[in-house]
């Protein structure tokens, strides 16, 4: 009976035809993975083009906070008072032993001064200082390297500190006051 299967065209062609569909069923499933992965290949190349895109951003992005200018320590209103950020740095200087120490070598000049000539003596006073003392230049550098900040700004920090400190002193003991 097997032979006259094989005889039967009837039996051949559905032979056939099975083969046929197996074919054309592994061709589309490697046309299907064929698309897939060129998918995928395109979900590479465009993973590479982000990463590539992410890359440079955060390079500008970086170039652009290099070029930002150095974080204020005073604010730009009258009177000059020290930010968020002067007050951390003053913190670190240990600013109350150092106006302990240098208050009194101002206090007699400011005499009879206005407040704004107070600050001017300060300021006069703290560049004579750097001008004068290597372990003082040294510092106001050394902190404000450690800050990420320019030395002027620590050299406001110490005149800022030094006026408000004379003003204050200048409040408890009224021969000390400004100009009638």
């Amino acid at each position: 009976m097997s032979a006259d299967l094989l005889h039967d065209w009837r039996f051949v062609v559905a032979v056939i035809a099975v083969v046929i569909s197996v074919i054309v069923a592994a061709a589309r499933f490697w046309r299907w993975q064929g698309r897939v992965d060129t998918k995928l290949e395109g979900i590479d190349a465009l993973n590479e083009t982000v990463a590539g895109m992410a890359k440079r951003f955060e390079d500008k992005f970086n170039d652009i906070f290099l070029r930002l200018p150095a974080p204020q320590t005073a604010t730009a209103d009258s009177p000059l008072r020290l930010t968020e950020f002067g007050r951390k740095i003053s913190a670190d200087l240990d600013m109350p032993q150092w106006l302990d120490m240098h208050q009194s070598r101002v206090l007699g000049i400011t005499r009879g001064m206005e407040e704004f000539e107070v600050f001017e003596e300060c300021v006069a006073y703290v560049r004579e200082l750097e001008d004068s003392d290597d372990d003082f230049r040294r510092r106001m550098a050394a902190t404000a390297y450690n800050f990420g900040t320019e030395a002027d700004q620590i050299r406001r920090i110490y005149q800022i500190e030094l006026r408000d400190r004379l003003l204050e002193t200048r409040d408890l003991d009224p021969t000390l006051g400004g100009k009638d």
